[in-house]
């Protein structure tokens, strides 16, 4: 009975397993994309289609979305050591081709040796 209160050898949250979170990173950057796709779309099966409020809402959507997928980009590229303003900024500046090449270079972010010494 001695051992109920025994404390567990390994904490819950270890440190140097640490990940930051890029759920919103892929929620932005698809979720933006499909608003394109909609607006896009609705162009192709009517080319004479006059703009209406859901056309125009997927656009605004879809560029509010886009947006925020650079910050998001930021924040995550922030919370593994390496410069938020550099992957964001230069994300926003060629944009829209820097989309397409900062989603797939963000999965090869390594978290540097001095964000997990802070965690």
């Amino acid at each position: 009975m001695d051992n109920i209160y025994k404390t567990p050898d390994a904490q819950l949250t270890d440190s140097s397993d640490y990940q930051p979170s890029r759920l919103l990173v892929d929620i932005f950057f698809w979720v933006g994309h499909l608003c394109f796709v909609i607006f896009f779309g609705a162009f192709v099966i009517d080319p004479d289609i006059k703009i209406n409020w859901f056309i125009a809402g997927s656009m605004a959507a879809g560029s509010i979305l886009l947006f925020l997928y650079m910050l998001a980009l930021a924040i995550y590229a922030s919370r593994m050591g390496r410069s938020g303003i550099v992957w964001g900024g230069l994300t926003f500046v060629f944009s829209p081709i820097s989309l397409w090449i900062s989603y797939p270079l963000s999965f090869t972010l390594k978290q540097s040796q001095s964000s997990k010494t802070k965690k």
